[in-house]
Order: C-alpha cells, then structure tokens, then sequence
C-alpha cells in the first residue's frame, strides 16, 4: 500500500535484531556469547571456517492490530452492538440501526440481514435478538431543531432487497446504495464488500466510517498503518488520504457511511464504465 512507513524487523510485534551472513556455527557462538553460555557450551562450537551465504531477505514490515482512533470532532457516534443492546434518547438527531448480522427487532420492528432502520428524533430503545447491529446517530443542522415540545419520532424502513448492486473492476467489488440524499439529507450508509485493494484517495467534504463486519489487511490513513480486522469501526476524516490493502485471499465485508453524502455517487459511476454504459 502506498504510505506504508518502513518498519524495523519484529518477531511478534516487538523489534529485534537482525544479524546477516552469519553462517550456523559462527551464529551459534554468537548467540552463545550473547546468552553467556558455560565454558563447556562455547567450547563445543567448531571454530573451523564456514561458508558465508548471502544476506537474507528483511522480514515483511509486522502491523500489530490496535484500538482504531476516534477523533474527538467526528460529526457523528458510530459502534458495533451485541445484541441485545439499549440506545439512549436522540432528539435532535437521526439515528440509523443496521441489522449487521442476524435479525433484530426494535420499537415492534423486524429487521433482516441487511435491513436498516432510520430514525429521526429517537426515544430510547431496546435492540434485540441475536446477532450483531451497526448504530449511529448524526446530529441535525444547527438551527434546524428548535423544539417546544419532543416531536413524535419518524421511522422508516429500507429492506436489503431495495438497493440494486452495483458492481465494478470485473466484479471484484460491489455496493448497495440503501440510504441516500432523499431518505437521510445529513448522511449516506450503504454496503461496501470485494476482494480488490483501493488505491489513496481522499474525500475533501465528508467523513467516512467503515464498520468492518470482515476484513484482513491494511488500512493507510495518512500515511499510518492499520491492520483492520472483524468487529472494528474506523473513522476517516474529510480530506484525509486513505488506502486499503487486503490480504491474499481475504474479502471485506462492510458497512459505510459518508457524513454528509457524495462521495458514494463514484460507485454508480464505475459500475457503469464496468458494464460500457
């Protein structure tokens, strides 16, 4: 992945030293002094020469897996609930409940895989079933909810099946378009899922977050890497240069979300270059 900042070698996360064209012997004595072995041991390692081999390859750069920053200004809360789960109180703010994995049901609502519930004015809820929700929740314009009383609450469904799939690079990636600009004016959430890496980009007026229900690779975000894996939600500031690398064989599965809306129309365009429209 471009960006990637060149590591020292590791041995399970921690940095160690690399001793190159040593040959077996001469490394054992090495090693031995190093330890402060007994007189016997050292003295059981020949000192005849050896032959020297060329040096090795360095390791490939290790990136551990570590918590994902939240920065303090993002413009919405986005998590991943176990359920059962409880969401507070979101007057003045629209909420959105992805049925991530499994089927929920919320406020005498059935929610399949892939379904997702949006909410304006919120009151606090029960999430349950079995399985795993998304959740997050956008603050509303300023000035645009001045309330004397609560305003009754506004729900609307969008089932999986609503959104076609777009799909692009001869069919490794594809995306669901299910909140656009009409149904939720503050944001986008959509599905992301392929196998493809994504070169450095950067998206000058919206934040993004990724809910990563499966992944495996690195994901570069100003230049820092990340090791992105199942479970987690990364933030993406507006106007920061990001990349991802998947590794071999592994495909990502994702929710997304584009605070405000915009950035997702360049899927319509490349699944049309894909099909020659």
């Amino acid at each position: 992945m471009s960006s990637r900042d060149a590591l020292p070698a590791t041995l399970e996360g921690r940095p160690v030293k690399v001793v190159r064209g040593l040959g077996l012997a001469t490394f054992a004595a090495f090693a031995c002094a190093q330890m402060a072995c007994g007189d016997a041991a050292r003295g059981s390692v020949s000192t005849a020469p050896v032959a020297r081999v060329g040096p090795s390859a360095a390791p490939a750069p290790v990136v551990p897996h570590v918590p994902l920053p939240v920065p303090s200004d993002a413009p919405l809360v986005a998590k991943l609930l176990t359920l059962p789960a409880h969401l507070d109180d979101a007057l003045c703010k629209r909420s959105f409940v992805v049925a991530a994995r499994g089927t929920l049901e919320i406020d005498g609502r059935t929610l399949r895989q892939g379904d997702v519930l949006v909410v304006l004015h919120a009151p606090a809820l029960d999430v349950v079933g079995k399985g795993v929700a998304a959740f997050a929740s956008v603050e509303l314009p300023a000035g645009s909810c001045v309330v004397r009383s609560r305003p009754a609450p506004q729900y609307t469904l969008v089932q999986a099946t609503e959104a076609r799939e777009l799909s692009w690079g001869q069919g490794t990636m594809s995306a669901h378009l299910d909140v656009e600009r009409e149904r939720a004016p503050e944001a986008y959430l959509g599905r992301l899922a392929g196998t493809a890496a994504v070169a450095e980009h950067a998206h000058a007026g919206s934040w993004e977050v990724l809910f990563a229900l499966e992944a495996s690779g690195i994901f570069t975000l100003n230049g820092v890497a990340y090791r992105l894996a199942p479970n987690d939600v990364l933030f993406v500031p507006a106007g920061a240069k990001h990349a991802w690398t998947p590794d071999p064989e592994s495909r990502l599965d994702a929710i997304q979300m584009y605070v405000p809306p915009g950035p997702e129309q360049r899927f319509r365009a490349l699944a049309a270059v894909d099909a020659g429209l």
